[in-house]
């Protein structure tokens, strides 16, 4: 069984949609940017030679964030620059990733 990507039908709604899709890639660009900028900031005393800053715990987290908004931007951009919705797989993981994020 194979699965066709299904382009975003060209009305008012699928423009309107397009718009969200611009919207959620540039909130995935700043989230990675922010998991990214936490990351270096938690391990900047372990490079100067202090004890680590970041635990399992917090890297576990840092992976999910990173993992999410890596996928919405994915998503997002897909839908932005080849006009193709989401693929299911995608909108089903993210509900997952959010809550494995808020029960650790």
């Amino acid at each position: 069984m194979t699965s066709v990507a299904q382009p975003i039908p060209d009305t008012r709604g699928g423009r309107v949609y397009r718009r969200v899709l611009t919207a959620a890639a540039l909130c995935a660009v700043v989230g990675i940017a922010d998991a990214v900028r936490a990351l270096f900031w938690s391990g900047l005393p372990m490079i100067a030679g202090g004890a680590p800053e970041l635990g399992a715990g917090d890297a576990m987290d840092l992976l999910l964030r990173l993992t999410g908004w890596g996928l919405i931007g994915w998503a997002a951009c897909r839908g932005v620059t080849r006009n193709l919705l989401p693929p299911t797989w995608v909108t089903l993981t993210l509900p997952v990733l959010v809550w494995i994020n808020l029960l650790t």
